[in-house]
């Protein structure tokens, strides 16, 4: 999770506003698995303009 978390953030992700939304989505839905959290943080950066996939795979 922390390569993740670190690889979103230096790409430009608002890490506490995701974490925000992971709460709240957690609290919706009960337990999170880390497959949900990489869907949900890919799902949050895409809507806020920012590919995380697309930059991947350029880093590959």
């Amino acid at each position: 999770m922390d390569a993740l978390y670190k690889f979103a953030k230096r790409n430009g992700v608002d890490m506490n506003a995701f974490f925000k939304y992971l709460s709240e989505y957690a609290w919706e839905h009960g337990e999170v698995t880390y497959d949900e959290v990489k869907s949900l943080l890919i799902e949050f950066a895409s809507k806020r303009g920012i590919d995380l996939v697309k930059i991947a795979k350029k880093e590959v």
